[in-house]
């Protein structure tokens, strides 16, 4: 179908709320149409076999390249970045309401882009990497029940667009195309966590690389907050000043 899409979702870092667990978590997503599925999926097959190849996906050209093949894909995507310091009095003590919790917001800008890029609800399917320790039935109850009681938070109302009825979880090797979405969140990580990365160090390059793909709001030029969400607020992230500098900056071409 011409007009039916996929909203393929993964991670980096994990939602443990554990003093082992990372201290920064971050989503990554894309919508596609479905006609084009078929050629994402061979173009991930083919960076699998790139990164095999190479036994790492550390090695620097390697993921510079990776992101410049995942910037020429038909794809939009979002990415949500939460720092778990700021859980604070939130009350959340269950490693799958955190990870629930962040999808919202990450489905929350999605509704948004389809509303403003489709002008209303279009059909859809939402795909999952799975993960043992995620309660996936919880999260399609808990994204209904916000639909159905809004409340007063106005970003809750573009949930309306998203069809939590229709997701599912894969394992990344039963659907390539989680790979990109895999690696989406993972040029989020290494643009903000100094927290969880080696010697403290980040690295804006691959996000620099791929920015095109995210949600951009043409009358705000911005693509904080509208193809990126940091949880609550970029403030409180935590981040080193450039990157918070680079996030406010980011801009598509």
């Amino acid at each position: 179908m011409q007009n039916a899409y996929t909203i393929y979702v993964n991670q980096s870092g994990d939602s443990g709320l554990s003093e082992s667990s990372s201290k920064m978590f971050c989503l990554g997503a894309f919508i596609v149409n479905n006609n084009d599925i078929k050629a994402i999926s061979d173009q991930a097959n083919e960076i699998k076999r790139k990164i095999n190849l190479t036994s790492s996906e550390n090695d620097l050209n390697l993921k510079i390249n990776i992101c410049r093949e995942i910037a020429q894909m038909p794809i939009t995507s979002f990415g949500v970045i939460s720092n778990k310091k700021t859980l604070g009095g939130y009350n959340i003590t269950e490693s799958w309401k955190y990870y629930n919790k962040n999808c919202q917001y990450l489905f929350e800008l999605i509704g948004n882009y389809i509303r403003d890029k489709h002008g209303g609800w279009i059909d859809h399917e939402i795909v999952f990497e799975h993960k043992d320790n995620i309660e996936y039935k919880k999260m399609v109850h808990y994204i209904s029940k916000i639909k159905s009681d809004p409340g007063k938070r106005k970003e809750c109302n573009s949930l309306k667009y998203i069809d939590e009825i229709s997701i599912e979880y894969r394992k990344k090797d039963e659907v390539p195309a989680l790979r990109i979405a895999y690696f989406i969140a993972h040029t989020l990580n290494w643009s903000c966590n100094h927290y969880d990365a080696q010697n403290g160090v980040t690295d804006n390059r691959y996000l620099k690389e791929i920015k095109n793909i995210f949600h951009y709001h043409e009358t705000k030029k911005s693509i904080l907050n509208y193809g990126i969400k940091p949880v609550h607020n970029l403030k409180k992230l935590g981040l080193l000043k450039e990157n918070k500098e680079f996030l406010i900056g980011l801009k598509s071409d």
